[in-house]
């Protein structure tokens, strides 16, 4: 198995479980987050690209909720001129 980030499709209604697939070519500080409702999370950086450093950090904030910041270093501050920024977005799954 490569050392690329991979994931696995796992269904609870389903017996059967599809081949790990490679997500994408690299990545960085892999970040696995399980909910009270059973549904994990993966985030992982993308490195060199020009906007951001590539790092993401998960945090829980309830059973089918959760948080992922990661930093921009082009983000506009209220004069418009780009400063580096670090950003938060909250998102919520439901389990099957």
């Amino acid at each position: 198995m490569g050392k690329n980030p991979r994931h696995d499709r796992r269904s609870r209604r389903r017996k059967d479980v599809d081949g790990a697939e490679e997500l994408w070519p690299f990545g960085v500080l892999p970040q696995l987050l399980t909910l009270d409702n059973g549904v994990t999370v993966l985030a992982f950086g993308r490195p060199k690209q020009t906007r951001t450093s590539g790092y993401t950090s998960l945090v829980a904030d309830g059973p089918d909720s959760f948080f992922i910041a990661y930093d921009q270093f082009d983000y506009p501050n209220p004069q418009g001129h780009p400063r580096k920024t670090i950003l938060t977005r909250r998102l919520t799954v439901m389990s099957e």
